[in-house]
This record gives C-alpha cells, structure tokens and sequence, in this order.
C-alpha cells in the first residue's frame, strides 16, 4: 500500500516536472503557441565550438520547431560566410568548426571560392585570404532574426508581426551608402557594446522614438551588421540593401 502511494507520488511529481519542462509559450517569429523545452539560440550556435562554449553564453529565445527548422539552411551559410572570413591562423585553430563548414559547402559555392596571396612591390607575401562570393540573402535573414531575437531579449515582448526590420553589412553599407554608414557610426560610437560568448559576439542598441537601431559585430570575422526595427512601419524585411534607411541622428 505504502510502496503504491510512493510510486503514485513519484509519478505526480514527474509529470509536473514535464509540465514545468514543457510549457506552453509563444514564438517570437511565427507568435504561434507551442510546447517546448528549447528555444533558438542567439547568435546561431554552430559559429561556436561547441567545446568552448555552453548553452548559458546563448540568448535563448522562445521559438517553435517549425520556425527552428526553416532557419536551419540559412543558418549553416551564414556560418559558412564568417568563418571564411575569419584570418587563417585563427580560422585553422577552430578545427571543430571548420570541419563542418567544410562538410556543408556544396560543389556550386567551392567553384566560386579563390585563394589569393597579396604581395609587396617587393614579391613579399603580406597576407593571404580566401575570395568567395557570400550570400547576401541569408546574411541579412539571420542577422534580421537576431535583431528581433535581440529586441525581445531586451523588451520581453516580440516585435509585431509585418513590422520593418532590415539589417545591412557595414560592408556594402560603407560602399554603397558611405553619407548614411557616416551617420550611423557617428551614432553608435557613443554607444556602449554588450558583449556575449566571451567577445566573439558583441551588439549595440539606439532608439529615437518609433524606430530601434541595433549593431552586431562578430569576432574574429570582424564582419558587422547595421540593424534597424522600424514600429511605426507594417512590411516584411527584404535582402535588398534598402537606400531609404531611417538617418540617424544623436537626437
């Protein structure tokens, strides 16, 4: 009798226990209902080795399966494209990544890379780096995923669903719109960066008014990203470089 009520009560407790593992919450991108124990994890954690790294470094947030899955290709470019950029001394110290980077580039993407050497007048080798062709599309739907995951981190609420978000590599920022990429570093210069799983990821945040501006840095790559969550306008984002972006201003 005794023994059927222990196991009776240790199986009430169990099954709470699940209960608390598996509550229900809502999705920050799809803001469907769903019952899970993980969430997605902020930045994508395959840029990380995994032996250096655990999952208390991460912003988690809540995120459903299917949302989950649908990142999946975009996220394992997007770790492809920074690795590649990453200086060679640094990028071969991370064997475990590098591994399944180079188990995921496909033949299409491997006949676009190219190695070259930069030389002195002199035929010294300065440097060597790798030329390849990044996909743009997918950097700038992580990076947008990032910034929403980012704005929920910071305000415990997701951005609406239809709500602008765009984000842009500095990169083609600076080439291609060099007056907005002066004001935007004239902005996040006084800004302090938050720094997370130990320096290689590191984000600033802005506001005025509707419109939060966010910068993402990613080390050693040293590849940045300028975001922007524009509340008072309804579109998706798109991975058109948008010319229209919000001026920043120190306002």
């Amino acid at each position: 009798m005794l023994n059927d009520s222990l196991r009776s009560f240790t199986k009430s407790d169990r099954s709470q226990e699940r209960g608390k593992r598996w509550h229900r919450e809502k999705c920050i991108y799809c803001q469907e209902e769903y019952s899970s124990r993980i969430g997605d994890h902020l930045p994508p954690q395959g840029y990380f080795p995994k032996n250096r790294y655990d999952a208390t470094n991460f912003i988690t947030v809540p995120a459903c399966e299917g949302c989950n899955r649908s990142f999946s290709d975009d996220d394992n470019k997007f770790i492809r494209d920074l690795t590649l950029k990453e200086p060679g001394p640094i990028r071969l110290e991370n064997d475990e990544v590098i591994d399944r980077v180079g188990r995921g580039i496909d033949r299409k993407f491997a006949l676009g890379v190219r190695h070259e050497k930069h030389v002195s007048p002199g035929m010294i080798v300065l440097f060597e780096q790798m030329t390849y062709k990044p996909d743009v599309h997918a950097l700038v739907n992580v990076t947008c995923r990032i910034v929403k995951g980012l704005y929920y981190h910071r305000f415990k609420i997701p951005v609406p669903l239809n709500t602008y978000v765009q984000t842009c590599p500095v990169e083609i920022l600076c080439r291609s719109y060099p007056e907005l990429y002066e004001r935007f570093n004239i902005y996040f210069s006084e800004r302090k960066p938050i720094s997370n799983c130990d320096g290689r990821f590191q984000y600033k945040m802005g506001q005025i008014s509707d419109v939060h501006y966010w910068y993402l840095e990613f080390h050693p790559a040293g590849v940045g990203f300028v975001g922007i969550v524009n509340l008072s306008e309804k579109r998706s984002h798109t991975t058109e470089i948008d010319s229209t972006l919000p001026a920043c201003s120190n306002a």
